[in-house]
């Protein structure tokens, strides 16, 4: 566990004391509850020294330059690698507390500044010593600008990446002396126990009602000064003092309006590994998610489920072929959007229906996208069920000797519906599970049904049949906890279908278990593989002068990244730097090896 607490104050001037105090807020979190070892977080703040050394001696806090940030990522970044060959995962929590500025970035000492594109490239060192989960909070000004640089970094399809802002790319960030109210209310719920996308949830409300708040009470002075104005008349000595207090109050109740319209910005990469894996993610009601899709290898399919107030999960949206290179790709499928209603608990379950991996997921707290993607489940065969968490609550405690349920394929399907438990010990004897193959695609000619078992009360032997299949009835020996995959062969489609599992086919020998997921999925390959010219960064389908201006772009101002990325990667070095456009450059220019080409034999390396 190591962490990076950044300050720059920029002079005594506007240094203000809750800089100190986020840092001081956040380090004491993460040491006392947490278990951050103090050596392993480096304090950069201000000159150097210490805003209490009873809790951080002056030993341990570093000036505010941008060297002595780049020595803390690159010590960082050995440790971590250090922790890889060791096979221990390593988790890196940055902070920027600071007066951010519009266009520039992170206020370091005096009048310099650290780009966002900067920052993404020092961090982009702590992803290529293997960081397994990343977080970063800005409560800065403009810190949203920093949170959308930092998407583009290259996960390496490896690192879990939590980042967010107290205030939007263009609005200011608020606190007082005793730091940010934002980064408190977060501080305040992870030490309650809540995961990391509620306590940012939470946070995000509570800086809302604080900015207005905070508003409203400018707004009543601003009141009373004009009621004095109006009763002294247009000629007293103290007209201009009002005056400038009635526009400063202006200025103020401008800016805490802009911040609440602004709202507070978050996003999370994270990397999905295994087949009915699903991760959290808490949007405002009113307001939207944005699903951004990478990786090679399958199809990119999910599932959104939404959590009801009681907990029980439903279906809301399946979406396939969501990576490029893959069989059913179509343009705009990599990105996705659900806009909230102002009803919803906010609480959203995105869940692996296939392969390996990322997806960028932007909270926002209001509707930007002109429309809500709709489900397109009808163009492949896969019916999953349940998240593989450990956990069987997302179905119900349901006792019958026999229960049939329909529609288990729709949007709008409550996960409820299911049993937890098959067998006679106190679950469904024998449960049947109905669909619909809406409609005929070769992803219904080749078929498992998969199942994850949480827990085995009592060994025997399951009959699984799906009567529609070409391979209809299957029994297996259920000996203990794990995954179980059944070959059914191609199923019947269009058409109508089930799922059965029977606990009693085999006296005395009847099997008790409580099931994690389970599904019926495709075992048709779905990946064709991207198409691109090495070189080529920005995808006009030729390698020149631009493609290096692009890489440059993202290199150092938070450009957009190649796409597909693997195009900007020039040197075969797995990376995209300042080195793949001075190979582009020389390819060009003075006759270099051509991209990808590191032997200069005419056979593309990577």
């Amino acid at each position: 566990k190591f962490g990076i607490l950044i300050s720059g104050g920029g002079d005594a001037a506007n240094n203000h004391p809750g800089f100190w105090e986020d840092i001081e807020n956040l380090y004491k979190h993460k040491v006392n509850n947490e278990n951050y070892c103090p050596q392993n977080v480096k304090v950069i703040y201000y000159e150097g020294n210490s805003g209490d050394t009873s809790v951080i001696p002056d030993s341990m806090v570093s000036s505010a330059t941008e060297a002595n940030i780049q020595a803390a990522h690159d010590e960082i970044a050995r440790k971590i690698a250090e922790c890889s060959r060791n096979s221990k995962d390593a988790t890196v929590q940055k902070m920027v507390s600071n007066h951010g500025e519009d266009g520039d970035g992170i206020v370091l000492l005096d009048t310099n500044y650290l780009t966002g594109g900067e920052l993404r490239e020092q961090q982009q060192k702590l992803i290529d010593s293997c960081c397994k989960y990343m977080y970063d909070e800005m409560t800065q000004c403009f810190g949203g600008q920093i949170t959308d640089s930092l998407k583009n970094l290259n996960d390496k399809n490896k690192t879990e990446i939590h980042a967010n802002s107290a205030a939007g790319s263009d609005a200011l960030g608020w606190g007082d002396g005793a730091g940010s109210p934002f980064l408190l209310k977060k501080i305040e719920r992870l030490a309650a126990g809540d995961d990391y996308e509620s306590a940012v949830d939470s946070a995000r409300s509570h800086y809302r009602r604080w900015l207005e708040a905070f508003r409203d009470t400018v707004q009543a002075h601003k009141d009373r000064v004009e009621d004095v104005k109006d009763s002294v008349g247009p000629q007293h000595p103290w007209i201009p003092w009002l005056d400038s207090l009635i526009a400063q109050d202006s200025s103020l109740i401008s800016d805490a309006d802009s911040s609440i319209s602004g709202g507070s910005p978050s996003w999370v990469r994270y990397q999905f590994k295994k087949y009915c894996d699903w991760k959290k993610v808490k949007v405002p009601p009113g307001g939207e998610i944005k699903l951004k899709f990478k990786g090679e290898g399958g199809c990119g399919n999910v599932t959104l489920y939404e959590e009801q107030a009681d907990g029980s999960k439903t279906k809301v949206k399946k979406w396939n072929w969501n990576l490029p290179g893959s069989a059913g790709y179509e343009p705009g499928n990599d990105e996705r959007v659900h806009k909230v209603p102002e009803g919803s608990t906010g609480v959203f379950w995105i869940h692996n229906d296939n392969g390996q991996f990322s997806v960028t997921v932007d909270v926002s707290h209001k509707q930007s996208a002109e429309a809500d993607s709709p489900s397109n489940g009808i163009l492949f065969a896969n019916i999953s069920n349940g998240g593989n968490d450990g956990s069987p609550l997302e179905f119900s405690e349901i006792i019958a000797p026999f229960y049939s349920v329909p529609g288990i394929h729709m949007d709008g399907f409550p996960l409820t519906e299911l049993p937890m438990m098959i067998g006679p010990c106190g679950g469904v004897e024998i449960f049947q599970g109905e669909f619909l193959a809406e409609d005929y695609n070769p992803w219904w000619d080749d078929m498992e049904i998969y199942i994850n078992v949480l827990d085995v009360l009592q060994p025997g032997q399951l009959l699984v049949q799906c009567p529609s299949a070409s391979i209809p009835d299957h029994i297996i020996d259920i000996t203990g906890p794990g995954e179980y995959t059944i070959p059914v062969g191609a199923v019947t489609a269009p058409g109508p279908g089930a799922i059965i599992f029977n606990a009693m086919e085999s006296p005395g020998m009847e099997p008790c278990i409580i099931l994690d997921s389970w599904a019926l999925r495709t075992l048709v390959p779905t990946w064709e593989g991207p198409v691109y010219v090495c070189g080529d960064a920005n995808g006009d389908e030729g390698v020149n002068i631009s493609d290096a201006v692009w890489i440059i772009n993202y290199v150092f101002i938070g450009g957009d990244p190649p796409e597909p990325y693997e195009a900007g990667d020039a040197n075969c070095d797995g990376t995209v730097n300042v080195s793949d456009a001075v190979w582009v450059i020389n390819y060009v220019f003075i006759g270099g090896y051509s991209p990808c080409d590191t032997n200069g034999d005419g056979i593309p390396d990577c």
